[in-house]
């Protein structure tokens, strides 16, 4: 049995919870004969309230439950997914011999770690095993657990049941889950891989400890997968999951023109994010015609210095052009960058802000964590950023790192704003969006909206004032 555990966080994205990896580790058994089952506790969108942990009990001030204004925080602290309770039913229910647990992100690494203890009390016979990306970082061993796997999965996963892989491709034993549980846009969908890896390295991204190498599969395999994706499982919507798709150009140009050639109405996303540097034309309009409904880009920042210390060879004019390119195509382009890079200051989150403001695109802000195993994650370590050696912290919600030049209040601000700028970008839709816009032009402040009524949110006034001096015209 191969099991996802649920989530605790304060929020969670259903479209991006497809368990790929577990379905990759699930292949091998499954042909070799053996009985093989995935529990993924996060398909059946169920949630509910849970008690805030001690250690994240200084961001209560900013995450108003109840809050229904369009430049909200987060809300309630809640579990999403099965409760322990009904894991380890089923893992009672199945009575397995081995069970191999996903610990992908440090930040739920609490949440596997139950899972063990419950899947141990249920099947105390079974050899219990962990993996994923979070293990792979600090190949850490919990405790009740027999062995961990780091790395690519499928070969040490094979090796530790003493089965060899046959010969051949080994595709995603997708027949082990309902598609029906998986949904994006509305559509039944899946996790798709063209390529694994990425040669970049940059300082905050751990994908180079699981796959240090960037290889790229046989577009006719990708091809395959996707026609029978669709003919077998009725999928409808193929998510790239690559670290870097197009990186690989040729390649990319196969699949997508072999997509066109397969005359299914697919449609495709990279949910993952997009390298602009890398999408010229041709494989713009390839996306276009294939199924790409958006694209997802990331910028990061915008200072020359900011992507040379984290390792990124990549510039905004290329950015740019990008963009250009792709909203010629018909394209909605979100991008994405960080608030909270620690070698960053106000004034240059501002200069990226103000850019892509300057740009048709949607800005998605993402507050910066470190991630173990990265030079980012030993870097804050070592200047005393991380308050404790939490992985819970570990998270985008938990807004842990704090320098000199910003804090939590001033992330929280910008992070707002960002959301603000996106009502001026887009047409006002709802009476409450065109109300929270009116208060701020005739106030320049932002509000909690509550059924009690308005009240007036913390603000860091430092940020505010930055902001008023770069986008004062939104206030005429």
């Amino acid at each position: 049995m191969l099991i996802q555990p649920p989530v605790e966080d304060f929020y969670s994205t259903p479209s991006r919870t497809y368990p790929l990896g577990l379905l990759y580790l699930a292949a091998g058994p499954l042909k070799a004969g053996h009985d093989v089952r995935i529990l993924d506790a996060m398909a059946f969108g169920k949630s509910r309230v849970i008690p805030l942990p001690a250690h994240l009990k200084y961001l209560e001030p900013y995450y108003i439950p109840g809050d229904k204004s369009p430049y909200r925080l987060f809300s309630h602290f809640r579990h999403f997914g099965l409760s322990y309770d009904e894991i380890e039913a089923s893992v009672r229910a199945f009575s397995p011999d081995v069970i191999g647990i996903s610990s992908l992100f440090s930040a739920y690494h609490s949440s596997a770690i139950e899972t063990a203890k419950r899947a141990r009390r249920a099947a105390p016979l079974a050899r219990l095993v962990m993996g994923g990306g979070h293990i792979t970082a600090t190949r850490e061993k919990p405790e009740g657990v027999d062995a961990i796997i780091c790395g690519e999965g499928e070969e040490p996963w094979m090796a530790y049941l003493g089965l060899s892989l046959s010969p051949g491709p080994l595709l995603p034993a997708r027949e082990l889950i309902n598609p029906l549980h998986y949904q994006i846009q509305g559509r039944p969908g899946a996790f798709l891989l063209t390529s694994r890896g990425c040669p970049y390295g940059c300082e905050f991204c751990s994908v180079a400890l699981t796959f240090p190498k960037h290889t790229v599969r046989e577009p006719r395999e990708v091809l395959q997968e996707i026609r029978d994706g669709y003919d077998r499982f009725g999928i409808r919507h193929f998510d790239i999951e690559d670290d870097n798709f197009g990186l690989a150009r040729e390649s990319a140009l196969a699949v997508l023109k072999g997509v066109v050639a397969l005359k299914r109405p697919i449609t495709l996303s990279a949910m993952n994010g997009l390298s602009a540097e890398v999408l010229d034309t041709e494989l713009l309009e390839w996306m276009r015609r294939a199924g790409f409904g958006w694209l997802d880009l990331s910028a990061v920042s915008v200072h020359p210095a900011s992507l040379r210390h984290l390792n990124r060879p990549f510039g905004p004019a290329a950015f740019t052009e990008t963009v250009r390119r792709a909203t010629a195509l018909g394209f909605p382009v979100t991008a994405y960058f960080i608030l909270g890079l620690p070698e960053e200051t106000l004034e240059e989150m501002v200069d990226t802000l103000a850019f892509l403001f300057s740009l048709p695109v949607k800005i998605a802000p993402s507050l910066f964590y470190p991630v173990p195993g990265t030079l980012s994650y030993d870097t804050c370590a070592q200047k005393g950023l991380l308050p404790v050696k939490h992985y819970d912290l570990c998270r985008l919600t938990a807004a842990a790192v704090e320098t000199d030049h910003f804090n939590r209040l001033d992330l929280f601000t910008l992070f707002r704003y960002c959301r603000l700028l996106n009502l001026f970008k887009e047409e006002v839709n709802g009476k409450e969006n065109a109300a929270a816009l009116s208060d701020f032009r005739e106030t320049e402040k932002l509000y909690h909206y509550l059924k009690k009524g308005r009240y007036e949110v913390m603000v860091s006034e430092r940020v505010m004032g930055l902001l008023r001096e770069r986008f004062s015209a939104l206030l005429m």
